[in-house]
């Protein structure tokens, strides 16, 4: 004890010397210390929790509190998913509030719909049985490699078959002989990836005879540049060609094509999607090149400006089906200048986000009595129920009509567009404003036409308002449903239309329920119930 405190005493009087030597140490010091208090004070601002005096429960959770328990990835797992289904039962609340927003005369029906089909049967069986033809094309696609000659077989079989043979990328440049001997009249070739410069400059000299009509070459741009158009254009003219599509054909220039045009003077139909090198100055010859020209198709081409089509598509009167897709410089004007169409009957311009309400406004008022397909997909914010409602008044002929992601549009306004009862195929993926009034129009006014739908990411559509569509639209063939977790096997099996194919039923239809279904009917689960259901093109392509 005693020597403890000598060196305490040692160490006092050492620190005293040092105060002594360094009068400015203790000030150092001591600002350190304040400005060390302030960081903790602050520290402690955020990690403070106020506990009443008379709260006598333990919330440390290292002692054993109630809280230890939550603790681990197991736990974290199993509150995930008391969340998600406390979100589902939130969302079927606020689904029961909008019920009431429902129109009268549907109301009722839709109050009084029941399932003439007992839902716990699940999906309606799929028995289709594969034709001989579809075995033999398989077979064949399968053993492509052996075929030593496709002589003598029809060009339309031929076309089926490279279709199949894309499909599963073998088109190798051996293959793609088979297809292009003998001068055929139609050559169709989805993917064109393992065909080099070389290897297509061959193919274009086989196939550029006067027999040849139909020429399709996808994903071409690493073979088809200006040396394979010259070759095109030397063997012409071709005047049987009608049909001229070059996928990505991204070394493709002006010059090149120019050349190419002007050996086929019978051109009806021109696709040149992703030309990233096409220009406004070809465009402007465009008319002058093919005059006959009805179907055109420059998705994707970012050369082509706004200017240049409202200029050219007035000396274009023959056309019937224009797409410009993904062009950003797409406006209303463009829209305004398709007055001078009066053939129009097909308009694609998705991923335009330059077009507003008053260019679609224009677009009725001018073409809307004889448009048939109009696809919006993904227009951006500009389009509102203001441009469907023009349309739905000057629109009493459309059959394709497609506005995925247009999420600005309502329930009214495109229920309103659905009256007129000539829709067959209908797309509203990510739409969130559909919900009863849609469901209604399509169940009273399209019950003999529609035939396909997409309503994924549709969540204010009610189970109970599906069920009347899927009821009464017995030409109804494909249902898409992706991400709608509020249809529950009552719509979607509480029908009597066996050839209804629905996809993305797995993202909704859970595992509990399937136990349900399961345990009342006294039968196990298996993982071939538990998992969706395999297409029939799928299943042909094993």
């Amino acid at each position: 004890m005693a020597k403890k405190r000598s060196r305490d005493d040692d160490t006092g009087t050492a620190e005293q010397e040092d105060g002594k030597q360094k009068p400015g140490g203790s000030c150092e010091a001591g600002s350190r210390r304040k400005d060390m208090a302030s960081i903790a004070r602050r520290r402690a601002a955020h990690f403070a929790n106020f506990n009443a005096d008379d709260d006598t429960s333990d919330n440390n959770v290292h002692v054993g509190s109630d809280q230890a328990r939550t603790l681990g990835p197991w736990s974290s797992a199993i509150e995930l998913v008391n969340a998600r289904e406390k979100a589902q039962h939130d969302r079927q609340a606020k689904l029961q509030g909008i019920k009431g927003t429902t129109e009268e005369g549907h109301a009722e029906d839709e109050a009084e719909w029941q399932p003439r089909r007992d839902p716990s049967l699940g999906p309606h069986p799929q028995e289709s049985v594969r034709s001989l033809f579809e075995t033999c094309l398989d077979v064949l696609t399968t053993y492509v490699d052996c075929v030593e000659s496709l002589w003598g077989v029809p060009d339309v079989i031929k076309v089926r078959l490279a279709t199949s043979v894309c499909r599963r990328r073998k088109m190798s440049p051996e293959v793609a002989r088979l297809f292009t001997v003998g001068s055929p009249a139609e050559v169709l070739l989805p993917d064109c990836t393992q065909l080099d410069a070389v290897v297509m400059k061959e193919l274009v000299q086989q196939v550029a005879t006067d027999r040849l009509q139909r020429l399709e070459l996808g994903f071409c741009g690493r073979g088809f540049g200006d040396e394979a158009a010259a070759l095109m254009a030397a063997a012409g003219p071709l005047r049987a060609l009608e049909v001229l599509a070059l996928e990505g054909a991204y070394r493709l220039s002006d010059a090149g094509l120019e050349n190419a045009l002007s050996a086929t003077p019978s051109l009806t139909s021109l696709a040149l999607p992703q030309s990233s090198r096409l220009s406004g100055v070809l465009l402007d010859k465009l008319p002058a090149l093919a005059p006959g020209l009805t179907h055109l198709n420059l998705a994707d081409c970012r050369g082509i400006g706004a200017d240049s089509l409202v200029a050219v598509l007035p000396r274009m009167s023959a056309m019937r089906t224009l797409k410009l897709d993904f062009i950003p410089e797409v406006d209303d004007a463009v829209l305004a200048a398709m007055e001078s169409l009066p053939k129009l009957r097909e308009l694609s311009i998705r991923c335009c986000q330059s077009v507003t309400d008053a260019g679609l406004t224009a677009l009725a008022a001018t073409r809307g009595p004889v448009l048939e397909v109009l696809r919006l997909d993904e227009c951006g914010g500009n389009v509102t129920d203001r441009g469907v409602e023009a349309l739905a008044s000057q629109c009493r002929a459309l059959r394709v009509f497609s506005a995925r992601r247009c999420t600005r549009l309502g329930d009214k306004a495109l229920a309103g567009l659905l009256r007129a009862g000539t829709v067959r195929h209908l797309t509203l993926s990510g739409v969130t404003g559909v919900g009863p009034a849609v469901a209604g129009a399509l169940a009273s006014c399209c019950q003999q036409t529609l035939e396909y739908l997409d309503v994924s990411f549709c969540r204010k559509l009610p189970d109970h308002c599906l069920g009347p569509v899927l009821d009464r639209c017995t030409h109804l063939r494909r249902l898409v449903i992706f991400g709608c977790s509020q249809l529950s096997p009552r719509s979607l099996y509480g029908h009597f239309n066996s050839e209804l194919v629905i996809d993305g039923v797995h993202t909704k239809i859970g595992l509990d329920q399937l136990v349900a279904s399961a345990a009342t009917q006294g039968r196990p689960v298996t993982a071939a119930a538990a998992s969706p259901p395999v297409p029939a093109n799928e299943l042909s392509g094993r």
